[in-house]
């Protein structure tokens, strides 16, 4: 939005210097005896790719003449525009008139008048194009040209103010200096002045419903899902994010809660004027946005219908720089990821006099946990047969990772201009690569993403436009066979004194059911227990017994065409949009189709010491 702003500033005033360079082969024929500049003007303009740029009176009542024939244009302009008192800049295939500059005065003392020249600037550097410089309390001013650079006639004694949309405005008390390089800031208030709406964009005081901007930059944060940052940065905006887990750890949004009944409590998101999902919403890094907006209430939303009863997410993104120098940008970024807090638990010991206890208060006198049992635990007799298992500890660390890398590149000229972003994230989950110890895969949770931006637009000509934005999402995610909230759950419902993780076949005090020494089997061992005849699952054996891969691939491609239709009424337009989304999904699932689990089922003890035991 404040590119367009800035662009149509342009037209109230410009001040340029007198260098031009054009195509070699634009020459024109010309035959004028004292016609008006504007007459002049439209004959270049039908001749040439040129158009002229001026402000408004510069060219009243100045007229030209000129008799030729295949004359190249620069030298058309030298002939005839001096002599008319202006002068021209060229920049592109547009070519800007002013009047000509007069000659500069020097310092003037308090009350006198000079000519005061300066550039505006952002805090990087850069120059701000259409910023307005204005002597405070008169009408006197002009607007920055595509430089940056001013040329004002001001008084000694009185104060210029600078203002540009989305910057606060600065003031400046004329002392005599001269050169003056005004370096302007951020002000992130003022783009409430402006908000997008359902069918463009409008001023905020002409807005009746609920819209809000927010910038794009207030959404990098260290997540791999855009909606993971929602929740404090935009008001009314309910987020929760009901899992860490790669791939799954989007976060569930809406705008003031619920305002339907028929099962649809989601937002309506608009990504470049197409409908999108949630999905296609994450995928999207802020350095791909350009704005982003929420419209809230029902006179915001009315456009959309009850579609928009939830409320309307607006998203477009980055158009190319039309200055002519490629901008690259690059981010890279490392994330470390870490419980906020864990469930505590007690270890076996503690478990076993505390389901004792729980036992007695039902009325029963028997103990499901000997005192044998109990103290050998404690001593850690043997951690086979007396088993104490953290069975967190054992399944998940305590840390992970995540790499994201950003590139993206802007340019362009007055024809064309292009935008080309592409970010790449990995994740790897909290759990433990344990598969790989037992079996010949692994199951550990791996996940990268690609997604790829590319909008180009074209001006066919003055008056029509051609624009694609094209977005490519690829996800490829390894993992186990179940999630990792289910696994947790087992985690936290498992017994840590029921059995070890795994028995050790090798064990020469291991037995058969004949007495017999055991045959060391070709399949792992898992451990279980036995409570009332039943065989609890092992989390460790549920984690490691199967995997899964998926691949997703989403392509969205939009089309679309403007004609401006000043010829039929002025300010007419007509917009056409074509979209086109494929989405396709290939899921291979791998899992054993039992699991072997064995508990403890006869134990011959020798005074302190195990002499053998069945499973």
């Amino acid at each position: 939005m404040l590119k367009k702003l800035s662009t149509l500033c342009l037209f109230l005033g410009l001040s340029f210097g007198t260098f031009a360079a054009f195509v070699a082969d634009a020459t024109v024929t010309l035959k004028l005896d004292n016609a008006g500049v504007k007459e002049f003007f439209a004959k270049i303009e039908e001749q040439t790719d040129y158009s002229f740029l001026y402000k408004r009176g510069v060219v009243d009542n100045k007229t030209v003449s000129i008799d030729a024939r295949d004359l190249p244009l620069e030298e058309a302009l030298r002939r005839t525009l001096p002599k008319a008192g202006l002068e021209y800049a060229v920049k592109g295939n547009q070519i800007v008139v002013t009047e000509k500059a007069k000659a500069e005065q020097p310092a003037a003392e308090n009350g006198e008048t000079y000519v005061l020249k300066g550039v505006v600037l952002d805090s990087s550097g850069e120059p701000l194009v259409g910023a307005s410089v204005t002597v405070k309390g008169t009408t006197s001013g002009i607007i920055t040209d595509f430089d940056g650079k001013f040329s004002l006639k001001v008084t000694r004694g009185f104060t210029i103010l600078v203002r540009f949309i989305g910057y606060q405005n600065e003031e400046i008390l004329l002392t005599g200096q001269n050169d003056l390089k005004i370096v302007m800031n951020e002000d992130a208030t003022t783009l409430k002045d402006v908000v997008v709406v359902g069918y463009g964009t409008q001023k905020k005081a002409s807005v009746v419903g609920s819209v809000q901007t927010i910038r794009p930059s207030e959404l990098k944060v260290p997540a791999t899902s855009l909606s993971q940052s929602f929740a404090g940065r935009l008001a009314g905006v309910i987020a929760v994010q009901r899992t860490g887990e790669p791939g799954a750890d989007g976060a569930n949004f809406w705008i003031r809660g619920v305002s339907t009944t028929s099962g649809v409590t989601n937002p309506l998101i608009i990504i470049d004027g197409v409908q999108a999902s949630q999905g296609d919403l994450n995928n999207i890094a802020p350095e791909m946005i350009e704005s982003f907006s929420v419209l809230k209430d029902a006179t915001a939303t009315a456009l959309y219908g009850t579609l928009g009863a939830n409320g309307v997410m607006i998203v477009t993104t980055k158009s190319g720089d039309t200055s002519g120098k490629p901008k690259i940008n690059v981010r890279v970024e490392q994330t470390f990821n870490s419980p906020l807090k864990v469930p505590s638990t007690v270890d076996g010991v503690r478990f076993m006099e505390l389901f004792n206890e729980a036992h007695g208060y039902r009325g029963s006198t028997s103990q499901p946990y000997s005192a044998d049992k109990i103290r050998y635990t404690a001593a850690g007799l043997d951690p086979l047969v007396y088993p104490n298992v953290d069975w967190y500890s054992e399944m998940f660390n305590e840390l992970s990772t995540s790499q994201t890398a950003n590139l993206n590149i802007q340019g362009g000229g007055a024809k064309a201009d292009y935008y080309l972003g592409v970010n790449a994230s990995h994740e790897s989950g909290m759990i433990k690569n344990l598969s790989g110890d037992y079996y010949s895969f692994n199951n550990n949770i791996d996940l990268m993403k690609y997604v790829f931006q590319n909008n180009v637009n074209v001006n066919l000509t003055k008056t029509s436009k051609i624009s694609l934005r094209l977005n490519v999402q690829l996800r490829d995610y390894t993992g186990p066979n179940k999630s990792a909230s289910d696994l947790f759950t087992e985690v936290m419902q498992s017994n840590p004194v029921g059995a070890p993780v795994v028995w050790n076949p090798a064990d020469p005090r291991l037995r058969n059911a004949d007495g017999g020494a055991y045959v060391t089997p070709y399949y792992t061992m898992w451990g279980g227990t036995s409570m009332v005849d039943m065989i609890n699952p092992n989390p460790i054996a549920d984690l490691t017994k199967g995997v899964n891969t998926d691949f997703q691939s989403t392509v969205i491609a939009t089309l679309v065409f403007d004609q401006k239709l000043d010829f039929l009424l002025p300010g007419l337009s007509a917009n056409a949009l074509v979209s086109f989304k494929n989405w396709s999904e290939t899921t291979t699932y791998r899992a054993f189709n039992r699991l072997n689990l064995f508990y403890l089922d006869q134990l011959t003890m020798n005074g302190d010491a195990i002499d053998n035991y069945t499973i």
